[in-house]
């Protein structure tokens, strides 16, 4: 059976919706779909954006059907958008309707309708097609009888989906449509100028003028760029034949700018008067004015007479509220945001701009809401590159500074949070048999809530009981003698790719897009010299043991050849995944760009086989030197199981193998390349530990000599104390032992330190409370 991830082609991949759909199965974890992107210019700017994280982008062309055919080629999965807005402004568009006598607004939908209609004819060939969802708007003029004529916009659209149902009736078995609503974002662009309130100058209060019974029409308010790809999830995850509203909530337009007033900390007139429609283009103000009177009549979707729509909660979509879309967008209009942007955004930025005023609504506006019982709730600590984890934590100082108190900040911030997304049954509480998401600071955030910005003191962070920061510990390592020089070489590296890693892991990421550290950057490289110098330090000890002309010495440069030439190629790879190599972790930089991420897994995975094979020779190398010698065969065992655990190295080496595929997500590193990361961690430490194992049993005897638990035994078979305590060994530890000085604050006890002659620091393992001294 082929594991291969079924295909999913998305037409507009650069637009909104298109875009949308991309952004949202890309940070599934894992993506249920490979995923192909189509646009007209592969070239584009946004089109290499997409490309670098992992996306299959392809030319195509709506008004060329051959490209559309090779765009759909393998596809188990086609979503379709067409715009219609693009082509209305075209100016040779325009000339083309001058010269046919027809008006810019027919000659848009008959252009809409085409395309749609090629898109159509191309996925209704496609043997491998499973699902085909096409983005859509309810037919004005049919539903209406007639009298809503002008709504271009929508006609277009509705007359290919009809063209398809009709002409492909085994394509639309396996069909879904969406409704796109009204577009939140659209709301603060120009053709939401018509229904935003505007600013009383001479009373400071704000004004609108919309008459009923439009004023009181409930409007689907939906983002298109956040909830897209949901909508189109949940059609996926339902049987075919569904016609779904995009909706994050119904609100009429002066509930939507009473939500507004409250936000600026205005008080708001209404005038039951309409706009002027006057937007310089005839067919332009047709078509808005056919649209309202539409939804008034038969509602945005059509729905008060086609009773075949369904709403995002039927199929189980968690949508955010409408509201919450617009708090967010005034922040930024209004630079609430101002509070809690990093240093470079302080609040002076506005105020320079002239937006004091706003500012200071802003103020008003959320003291306001607290008075009323207003749920109001802090941004996200995402941790991107050029806003580090802690800078969004300053909404919860700003928060107490505008009269909350600490507690209600720290609710707002967790089980208010848990409540917009429907989960408070489920988030932001500590309930039996449920994980524990906690921190655990030092210090009182109720008397303080400005440590909890304070990364030093974030000691424990605990998420779905993985523990992503462990507090403070004391290492102690031991020293490294002259006889294993070749593996000292590597252990001063060792702990770098552990150290990087910590500081990697703090640092969370985009949702679409991995925006890391530098840190993280160094723990890849490191990792691939650590290795590289472990295994080469193996292979010059072995070395050693080998005659000049013997087959195992040729094996072992061969094998050591072969990984160091691929340790080098990766590390290239590593170091040139990005131009400039900056842009790996600051996506600001104008003109950079990422290979696609298949890139660098395609040279772990070789990288990672070669050092299994590297392994698993150096593993079983030494056995082959061993079995010629003219031992009894249990020694031979002995020492060729001693000598072979490198074994061990190689075996995590295909656990780390399953885990590479993760280096393919992008949701979040802290989740995605937890497992690949500690496994690579681990496989340093497993070969340090089987390079030192023959060093085991001497230290360990020795130990156990130094404590008095372990003796050698005489010729017959009795313990001669006496011989031990004439020994050269014994004598020597007894002139090392000796009561240790302590550190003020202990207790008075002699402690023996075993040390070496050549006067090197003594060290004890745990006893943290000895002050350390030279023997």
């Amino acid at each position: 059976m082929s594991s291969k991830k079924p295909l999913l082609v998305v037409l507009g991949a650069t637009g909104t919706q298109g875009g949308s759909v991309l952004s949202y199965f890309l940070s599934l974890s894992p993506s249920p779909y490979a995923l192909r992107g189509v646009t007209r210019d592969p070239s584009s700017p946004k089109s290499v954006s997409l490309a670098s994280l992992g996306i299959e982008v392809v030319a195509g062309d709506f008004d060329n059907p051959s490209s559309l055919d090779a765009a759909f080629k393998g596809a188990s999965v086609i979503f379709s958008v067409t715009d219609f807005w693009q082509p209305f402004a075209n100016p040779s568009q325009r000339e083309r309707a001058s010269a046919s006598g027809q008006s810019i607004g027919v000659v848009s939908r008959e252009n809409e309708a085409q395309q749609n209609r090629n898109i159509i004819d191309a996925a209704a060939k496609v043997n491998t097609l499973e699902r085909f969802v096409f983005s859509s708007l309810p037919n004005t003029n049919k539903l209406s009888g007639g009298k809503y004529t002008h709504v271009y916009h929508f006609d277009g659209k509705a007359m290919a989906e009809e063209y398809g149902r009709s002409a492909y009736p085994k394509l639309w078995e396996k069909t879904s449509v969406l409704y796109a609503g009204y577009y939140l974002e659209n709301y603060f662009g120009p053709t939401g100028a018509l229904f935003r309130p505007k600013l009383n100058n001479g009373k400071d209060t704000l004004i609108l003028s919309v008459a009923e019974p439009l004023a009181t029409t409930p409007l689907p308010m939906y983002s298109a760029v956040a909830d897209t790809g949901a909508l189109v999830q949940a059609l996926l995850r339902a049987a075919p034949g569904k016609k779904l509203i995009g909706v994050n909530e119904w609100l009429n337009l002066r509930d939507f700018a009473k939500l507004l007033a409250q936000v600026l900390g205005k008080s708001i007139e209404f005038v039951d008067r309409n706009p002027s429609f006057d937007m310089g283009d005839p067919d332009l103000e047709k078509d808005h004015a056919d649209m309202i009177g539409f939804c008034v009549e038969f509602g945005y979707d059509g729905g008060k007479v086609d009773k075949g729509i369904v709403q995002p909660a039927d199929l189980g979509v968690p949508v955010q509220l409408g509201r919450v879309f617009l708090l967010k967008r005034m922040g930024r209009q209004s630079s609430l945001l101002a509070f809690t942007s990093p240093p470079s955004q302080s609040h002076e930025k506005p105020e320079q701009v002239g937006y004091h005023k706003e500012l200071d609504a802003a103020i008003r506006g959320l003291r306001e809401m607290r008075k009323r019982d207003i749920i109001v709730l802090p941004g996200g600590d995402y941790g991107f590159a050029w806003t580090p984890h802690g800078i969004y934590a300053r909404d919860l100082e700003h928060f107490v500074k505008l009269g909350f108190t600490p507690m209600e900040s720290i609710i707002a911030a967790t089980a208010g949070v848990a409540k917009l997304f429907m989960q408070e049954n489920e988030l932001g509480k500590i309930q039996e048999e449920y994980f524990g998401d906690c921190i655990l600071v030092d210090g009182d955030p109720l008397e303080d809530i400005k440590v909890l910005q304070d990364h030093e003191k974030l000691n424990v962070v605990v998420i779905n009981r993985r523990v992503h920061k462990a507090g403070k510990k004391g290492i102690c390592c031991a020293s490294i003698g002259w006889a294993g020089f070749e593996r000292s070489v590597i252990v001063p590296d060792f702990p770098e790719p552990i150290v990087s890693s910590k500081l990697a892991v703090p640092f969370g990421i985009d949702d679409y897009l991995i925006v890391v550290s530098m840190d993280w950057i160094i723990f890849e490289m490191m990792h691939v010299i650590t290795t590289a110098v472990l295994k080469l330090s193996i292979t010059i000890f072995l070395l050693r043991l080998t005659s000049t002309m013997s087959p195992q010495r040729w094996v072992l440069y061969s094998t050591a050849g072969l990984y160091t030439v691929v340790s080098i190629i990766l590390l290239f790879v590593l170091g040139f995944q990005c131009y400039p190599l900056a842009y790996f972790w600051d996506h600001s930089i104008e003109g950079g760009y990422c290979r696609p991420l298949s890139y660098v897994g395609n040279a772990a995975y070789v990288n990672t086989s070669i050092s299994a094979a590297t392994d698993f020779v150096l593993a079983l190398t030494p056995i082959w030197l061993v079995w010629d010698l003219k031992l009894d065969i249990r020694t031979k065992l002995s020492v060729a199981l001693l000598l072979g655990m490198g074994n061990l190295s190689a075996a995590v080496n295909f656990v780390r193998l399953v885990h590479i595929p993760d280096l393919l997500k992008s949701q979040d590193i802290l989740f995605d390349l937890y497992p690949f990361m500690l496994w690579s961690t681990v496989e340093a430490g497993v070969g340090i530990s089987a390079a030192s194992m023959a060093a085991f049993k001497p230290l360990l005897r020795s130990c156990m000599h130094a404590l008095g638990i372990y003796t050698q035994p005489s010729r017959s078979g009795q313990y001669d104390s006496e011989a031990l305590r004439n020994s050269r060994h014994s004598r020597k530890y007894n002139k090392m032992t000796k009561p240790l000085p302590l550190s003020s604050g202990s207790t008075s006890r002699d402690v023996p330190v075993h040390g070496s002659s050549g006067g090197d620091s003594t060290f004890i393992l745990g006893a943290d409370s000895y002050e350390l001294k030279k023997t």
